[in-house]
C-alpha cells in the first residue's frame, strides 16, 4: 500500500515538514491550495526562499533515484 504521509522533524524534535501523499482535492481545491503555496512562497526572505529550493530539489533527486 506504501506510505500516506511524510513527516520530517528537526533535532529538537519540531516538525518542519509534513505532506499528504494521497489527499482527496477537488480541481478547485488544488487551484486554491496552489495559489496559496505561491502566496506563502513570495512572502519568505530570499535566504530561506534559496534554502527552500534546495531541499525541494533533493525531494526531486530522491524521487528520480529508482
Amino acid at each position: 500500500m506504501g506510505l500516506k504521509k511524510i513527516s520530517l522533524s528537526d533535532s529538537k524534535g519540531k516538525l518542519f515538514f509534513n505532506i499528504n501523499l494521497k489527499p482527496n482535492f477537488s480541481f478547485l481545491d488544488k487551484q486554491i491550495m496552489f495559489a496559496e503555496l505561491e502566496g506563502n512562497i513570495k512572502s519568505i526572505n530570499p535566504n530561506d526562499r534559496k534554502n527552500l529550493k534546495l531541499f525541494c530539489e533533493n525531494i526531486i533527486k530522491f524521487c528520480d533515484n529508482d
